[in-house]
């Protein structure tokens, strides 16, 4: 998994820490995948009106956690923003 950082949260955004997308600031519409339970999930990260931040899945498959902060992530670079 060298491709992977950690999902965290600072200056009022989420971002991965470490791996070679150490410091990336995620923007609204823009998509990652979460590794939940083993598997590579995708994920649209966004934002409602009052500027709280709430992840979207596209696809079936396994849930996206109600807490993510700390999971395994890396880009979408197959989709990027959708």
């Amino acid at each position: 998994m060298s491709n992977t950082g950690t999902l965290d949260y600072g200056s009022g955004r989420y971002k991965i820490t470490g791996g070679p997308d150490d410091g990336h600031y995620f923007h609204a519409g823009e998509g990652l995948e979460v590794l939940v339970r083993g598997q590579w999930v995708p994920a649209i990260i966004e934002a409602d009106v009052n500027g709280r931040w709430y992840f979207l899945s596209p696809v079936d498959g396994p849930g996206l956690p109600s807490d993510m902060y700390g999971l395994p992530v890396r880009l979408a670079r197959k989709w990027g923003r959708l």
